[in-house]
């Protein structure tokens, strides 16, 4: 059975990036996630599109997950 909601904590597991990493991802609309009580909780459908690469051959600059850690990459 494939889970169908991921908390930050698991996310951040499955992604090898810090929880706080994750909620950075989130508060800045990058990917989007649903709050109950007082834990965040990211869907696995807003994942798979969050993961997509933007656009052909070249990324844009705006965009999913994968263009937002190039974008991290190269500020380090």
């Amino acid at each position: 059975m494939t889970k169908e909601f991921y908390s930050v904590q698991e996310l951040a597991s499955l992604l090898g990036k810090s929880p706080g990493a994750v909620r950075q991802l989130i508060y800045r609309g990058h990917l989007p996630a649903r709050r109950l009580g007082r834990t965040l909780y990211v869907s696995r459908e807003d994942l798979e599109k969050a993961l997509k690469p933007v656009g052909g051959k070249e990324r844009r600059e705006e965009g999913g997950l994968a263009t937002q850690e190039k974008k991290e990459a190269s500020h380090e």
